[in-house]
């Protein structure tokens, strides 16, 4: 008696359910590649409101710091300002330090990037100072104004330039009420404004 031959392999229906499931199991590869390709181009694209939220935390918490030193006025015009302020720098011997310098915000147009350099005083001496640190990158333009009180027209205004006319005949060393930074930053086309106005504590002062 023959035996029968047992045939081994397969059907046409475990074949098809086969590519079915590495159908599906490509699509959901495909869909995690896809979204973690879109989340890291969101993480790694230029981004005008993280980076300009950041450099308003970091002007108010100088201004917040600012300090009157007598000859260390605050000066300013339409695209930069300087002060003194207590504030951490770094010194090679004891590593961080909280003591008082003066802080220099500026913007390059060449680069169109604002830069920050803060010198404390305990350094000036030394020859190589502190490098300028950029805050914020792709700014197309900037506008700085500053806030303050003329006693002559006895009302509010702004200026461009600290100290404003206002104040060249008196003598004092006044500090503008609030600062206003306005922004614009072109991304890929694409015109962004930013803007923002600080309170300077230590401009109701009176001196």
């Amino acid at each position: 008696m023959m035996k029968k031959r047992l045939h081994s392999g397969f059907t046409f229906v475990e074949m098809t359910l086969a590519a079915a499931m590495v159908g599906v199991i490509a699509i959901a590869l495909y869909a995690m590649i896809a979204n973690g390709l879109k989340v890291w181009e969101i993480v790694n694209q230029e981004s005008p409101q993280v980076d300009a939220s950041l450099l308003f935390e970091k002007i108010s918490m100088d201004l917040a710091n600012g300090v009157c030193l007598e000859g260390s006025d605050f000066i300013g015009n339409e695209k930069g300002f300087s002060f003194s302020c207590i504030s951490k720098t770094f010194i090679a011997e004891n590593g961080f330090n909280q003591g008082v310098g003066r802080v220099n915000y500026a913007y390059d147009q060449g680069i169109k990037k604002i830069n920050r350099q803060y010198v404390d005083y305990e350094q000036l001496s030394v020859k190589e100072q502190p490098e300028a640190r950029n805050l914020i990158s792709n700014i197309s333009n900037i506008l700085l104004s500053y806030y303050f009180f003329d006693e002559q027209k006895k009302a509010f205004l702004w200026s461009n330039v600290w100290p404003p006319e206002a104040y060249d005949n008196q003598d004092k060393n006044a500090w503008p009420l609030a600062v206003r930074v306005s922004m614009v930053f072109d991304i890929q086309g694409h015109i962004v404004q930013k803007g923002k106005t600080f309170n300077v504590p230590i401009g109701a002062i009176e001196r």
